[in-house]
């Protein structure tokens, strides 16, 4: 690292974040995240870089989660040791990121959308929004979908499509690893409003997107999800997007999430 090399430590130990932040968003291993995260935790408390060791306590506890645990309550009920772990308003926000794509991974969509509105609050504090490489819309428009089917709140439908509508943007912009995002938020869509065959197509189109765009945890959640939807519909696709699911989740290092899985859904 350049920084290490001319003693620059805490531009090199803000790279190491970023390096590490980049690498859980798109989709490193686990396991060598977990250990590259454990490396530079250790060197940043050497260093006494205690700033940047806070703000990479949310990614290190997302991934044990995800390696270790089937339980992703442990890493909600630790949430608020985080916050006061944390201390900046960016670093609160990630905490409240991190902990709402865990929980939705684990299903548990009613605290991932109470994170998603504390992210919200602590974003109108500070001038300018973490997009996490334009990731957030994809993963809070899947939490909203889950949400609006859950309660039927209109609010959550209009969430929806605001995240789509973010996404859509994006691609104008020319970002790309962004079909299978928009495609499974359309599938979730038209599940919500009874729009079956619809949905069936896209869930299938979602995944064959996926799998060409090299994010493996997006690829096993679009599994899942259309995984679900046969499931709901009583077709034995289902266990078809289970079992690819289940395998991504493991090639991932998801541990922990395959076996929620498995006891979720015994396929």
């Amino acid at each position: 690292m350049i920084g290490m090399q001319t003693g620059d430590i805490e531009f090199a130990m803000a790279n190491a974040y970023h390096y590490l932040n980049g690498g859980f968003i798109f989709g490193q291993s686990l396991t060598a995240l977990e250990k590259d995260v454990d490396t530079f935790a250790k060197l940043m408390v050497e260093y006494k870089q205690m700033t940047m060791r806070h703000v990479l306590l949310p990614i290190e506890e997302a991934t044990r989660c995800l390696v270790h645990s089937s339980n992703p309550l442990q890493l909600v009920n630790e949430t608020r040791n985080l916050v006061k772990s944390v201390r900046t308003l960016p670093a609160t926000c990630a905490v409240y990121a991190y902990t709402s794509w865990v929980s939705y991974i684990f299903c548990e969509y009613e605290i991932a959308a109470d994170l998603v509105q504390k992210r919200w609050e602590i974003e109108k504090e500070m001038e300018r929004k973490n997009e996490f490489y334009r990731f957030v819309a994809f993963w809070d428009g899947l939490i909203f979908v889950s949400m609006e089917r859950k309660t039927e709140q209109d609010k959550w439908a209009s969430c929806a499509l605001n995240a789509l509508s973010h996404l859509k943007h994006y691609v104008e912009d020319g970002l790309s690893n962004t079909e299978h995002k928009i495609l499974l938020l359309e599938a979730e869509m038209a599940r919500n409003q009874g729009e079956i065959e619809t949905a069936s197509s896209k869930f299938k189109l979602a995944a064959v997107a996926a799998s060409k765009n090299e994010l493996i945890q997006e690829e096993a959640i679009t599994n899942e999800r259309a995984a679900d939807f046969f499931l709901s519909q009583g077709d034995s696709q289902a266990f078809q997007y289970y079992s690819e699911a289940h395998r991504l989740y493991l090639q991932w290092g998801a541990k922990g999430k395959a076996e929620h899985l498995c006891k979720r859904i015994p396929f």
